[in-house]
């Protein structure tokens, strides 16, 4: 077996004292640290942040108030706007928002200027509205005349310069007459020197100021107050953030510069880096968790500096290795993936493999998790067998046999059982797993016994009753919902939005679920122009965010056109939140995550109307013959989607049309959303069984569906009676399924659609083997076979044309259903629940 390269144990970190190599982690964290990072908020010269509302990573808006300028955090309004709000007894919100006119002489970064000299003095106001110089005269002058005004006064003073800058860098206050400090850090240095003994000069407050904060505000931060290291140390941490797309939140980082304010060097502090207790401080959660993420991103750092890669351990941070979270919800992309500790993994070639995998990969943290957990799945699996997995060169099918059995136990981390579907998308993931490790030759000694098998085959049993209509509602039951549709909405705050307008709104959710058949997200994230009109008809223009692709089309009735309409009219007369206007429907309020209702937001509307319906009946009767109640939980918004699609494959909708409606790719997607029910099997069954010919169109019918279900087995375009076929599951043809020239071959009217394609692809294949030079009798062949198959499609639409028109119809319809269940089944069959036929299983190890 050819020697994985990723490392299987843990390398010991050898750290040198860094005491005399502080010089050499200063210059490798300069090299790294990026100077112009963020050139619209970061100065790194002063070491000030100044957050911008228009960078979507950096935590931070403007207040909603239309005059004010200032920037805050999370809030509809700055603090002195939301006094102001609350003193005027909560006014409309709208009107508020452009009306209000905030006294600019609070607002942080304008400075009041002093208004002497008609307010053309041009330093900061400091007492009455006057600079320090004014007031002192004023107070001069008022002492010698009490009754003179100062306004009359004030007027007639010349005006004084400006002063300089405050000499704490980004302070945006001028200094004062005695210093080169603002009142504010004038108070500050007077502090410190009367606390520390130092003395007063100019030097010495000069050195002072370099490593002191500006005034901050909710936006802002300030890096100053750390030594020279420690800041070089916090920016390679945020930097390192930003490139991972992490949003910067300032609050918790203004925490973290007090915090570590003392500390020479952050990553080598060592038990002087204190982690607050819970409660100690507020939003205690936030700050720990950046505390905790410098404190493990330095610690990366040092290993990186002395050359010990984050992937050399056995357990990996998985930030630290570069795996990233991909959720369509953006709060869930910023939390920490995690640690992976691939010691559980206790078969050394399966875990080197999966480091190897992971390193070579990049993958997601969706992936790498599910690639990890059925690793240890196996692990724990083959470490029970013979042999205990370690020599990959004896394993046997049955080993593999054991894994596939262990995925099919798993269950969730609660316990509750986990969906055939989930399990056998594990199993596929450790097919595809192993060939990768073979693709890439790290897997040379592997058994090829130790590999996917057509036996390992995961079933479907999530759904065992099949009479049961897939997960749609049933349509009495949303005629019953369509009757209580006055009581949606009621009770349900959706931010400051009024009552009725939340009742029409949540009316609108439900019909255009009920008659679209769109997903919720979908719904919720329409745009105000999602009508058009193609000639008489109309059609609805929404995203399928799911599988990327926007802008789709779908078909939609005058009814739905005007229910939009209606409420789009009654929409635009109302004030939204801001970045909602695109949007048909608004979000909840303006720091909502997104500028639309997401389906939580809808599934609530639905789920709380449902329950508080008082009767809502099933269609099945109950022990004492009326009928039985509905499950509330069977109604929310995805089941409409299913309802959509039984709703148009009950009313015949061929295939591929309803393919189209869904937006699906794959055929056998759209089939999952609806059931032909048992009993309109049997009955279709029953109706074209009579009709089945051999390949010369002579009658040979079935004498009954178990006949029909058992002594065939369904091909592309008919049914195979010979007996070595039927035995091998269809997977036996001896004449390469060349149908139309055999005795065993059975079509019957439902594979008229099929055999009428495979003519056209033989007919294609015929001319690329012309255009390739082929041998001629390859060409007669082809010949033969169109010939063969032209004659079966004559025969049977030959006894099709010779019934009666009310025999006819019955078998079109019987074939339309059968159709519609192939079209849905891999394998092609028409299951009557009846034990499957196939090969004996295989003994071989």
């Amino acid at each position: 077996m050819t020697t994985v390269v990723a490392p299987s144990r843990l390398i010991e970190a050898r750290h040198r004292s860094l005491a005399d190599r502080m010089d050499e982690w200063t210059a490798w964290l300069s090299e790294r640290v990026d100077r112009n990072w963020r050139p619209s908020e970061w100065q790194h010269e002063l070491m000030l942040f100044r957050g911008d509302p228009a960078n979507p990573l950096t935590a931070v808006r403007k207040c909603t108030v239309t005059a004010c300028p200032t920037i805050t955090v999370g809030r509809t309004f700055c603090s002195d706007c939301s006094r102001d709000f609350e003193r005027l007894g909560k006014p409309d919100l709208a009107a508020f928002q452009a009306s209000h006119q905030p006294d600019r002489n609070r607002i942080y970064g304008f400075a009041a200027i002093c208004w002497a000299a008609n307010g053309h003095c041009g330093r900061d106001s400091s007492t009455h509205g006057l600079c320090a110089a004014h007031y002192s005269r004023w107070k001069t002058i008022s002492g010698r005349n009490p009754e003179l005004e100062i306004a009359f006064w004030a007027k007639s003073q010349k005006p004084y310069a400006a002063l300089e800058p405050c000499g704490v860098g980004g302070c945006l206050y001028q200094r004062t007459m005695i210093n080169e400090l603002c009142p504010d850090h004038r108070r500050q240095w007077r502090n410190h020197f009367k606390a520390t003994g130092t003395v007063d000069g100019k030097t010495v407050r000069k050195a002072w100021a370099r490593t002191i904060a500006p005034y901050l505000q909710a936006p802002d931060f300030s890096l100053a107050p750390l030594s020279d290291l420690a800041r070089l140390e916090l920016l390679y941490v945020l930097q390192r953030g930003s490139l991972r797309g992490k949003k910067l939140e300032p609050a918790p980082i203004r925490f973290a510069v007090r915090h570590l304010a003392d500390l020479p060097s952050i990553a080598l502090a060592g038990e002087s880096f204190r982690l607050p207790k819970a409660g100690e401080t507020n939003h205690s959660g936030n700050r720990g968790a950046l505390l905790r993420e410098i404190q493990n991103q330095l610690r990366f750092a040092l290993e990186e500096f002395q050359g010990i890669k984050p992937t050399d351990h056995l357990v990996w941070d998985l930030t630290a290795v570069g795996v990233v979270r991909r959720d369509s919800n953006p709060k869930k992309n910023r939390r920490n993936p995690g640690t992976m500790d691939f010691g559980k993994i206790e078969v050394v070639w399966l875990r080197d493999l999966l480091m190897q995998w992971a390193t070579d990969t990049h993958p997601v943290s969706r992936d790498i998790w599910f690639h990890y957990r059925v690793c240890v799945l196996a692990s724990q699996t083959l470490a029970l067998r013979p042999g205990g997995g370690r020599d990959p060169s004896m394993l046997k099918f049955t080993d593999m046999a054991a894994v596939i059995k262990s995925i099919e136990a798993m269950t969730k981390a609660d316990g509750t059982a986990l969906k055939s579907k989930s399990k056998a998308i594990y199993a596929t993931k450790f097919f595809d797993f192993l060939e990768w490790g073979r693709n890439h030759d790290l897997l040379d000694d592997l058994s090829q016994k130790f590999g996917r098998h057509r036996d390992h085959n995961i079933s479907y049993r999530d759904e065992e009753n099949e009479e049961q209509i897939g997960k749609s509602i049933p349509e009495s039951v949303i005629r019953q919902l369509d009757a209580h549709v006055d009581q949606l909405g009621d009770g349900m705050p959706y931010g400051p939005m009024a009552t009725e307008d939340v009742k029409a709104m949540a009316k609108t959710f439900y019909f255009l679920l009920r008659d679209t058949g769109r997903r919720p997200y979908e719904i919720g994230s329409l745009f105000l122009d999602c009508l058009e009109k193609d000639g008489e008809d109309w059609q609805l223009i929404w995203d399928n965010h799911k599988a990327g692709r926007y802008r789709r089309r779908l078909p939609i009735t005058q009814t739905t056109v005007d229910i939009v309409l209606t409420w789009k009219k009654r929409r635009l007369g109302m004030n939204v939140p801001e970045g909602s206007g695109e949007y048909l429907f608004p979000a909840r309020t303006a720091e909502s995550e997104y500028d639309h209702p997401i389906s939580v937001d809808i599934w609530q509307f639905i789920r709380t109307w449902a329950d508080a319906i008082p009767v809502l009946d099933s269609e099945l009767p109950g022990p004492d013959g009326a009928p039985a109640p509905f499950e509330r939980k069977r109604v929310f918004p995805y089941a409409f989607r299913h309802s959509y699609c039984q709703r148009h494959a009950d009313a015949d909708v061929p295939q591929d049309v309803l393919q189209s409606l869904m937006d699906h790719v794959s055929p056998t997607t759209t089939s999952g959303y609806y059931k032909v029910s048992l009993k309109r099997k049997r009955e279709a069954i029953k109706a074209v069984r009579a009709h089945v010919t051999d390949r010369l169109g002579n009658p040979t019918p079935m004498t009954s569906n178990l006949a029909y279900e058992q002594r065939s087995v369904a091909v592309a375009w008919g049914n195979c009676i010979e007996p070595n076929n039927v035995k091998a599951g269809g997977a036996a043809c001896p004449i390469r399924h060349q149908c139309a020239g055999c005795p065993s071959y059975r079509p019957d009217p439902s594979y008229l659609p099929a055999i009428e394609d495979h003519i056209r692809a033989l007919k294609a294949d015929r001319e690329a083997a012309r255009d390739a030079g082929v041998a001629q009798f390859v060409v007669n062949n082809f010949n033969d076979q169109i010939e063969a198959y032209q004659g079966v499609r004559e025969n049977q639409k030959r006894r099709l044309e010779a019934m009666t028109p009310q025999e006819r119809q019955e078998v079109e319809e019987a074939a339309a259903v059968l159709r519609k269940v192939r079209a849905g089944s891999k394998a092609r069959t028409v299951t009557l629940g009846l034990p499957a036929l196939g090969p004996p299983k295989e003994t071989a190890e």
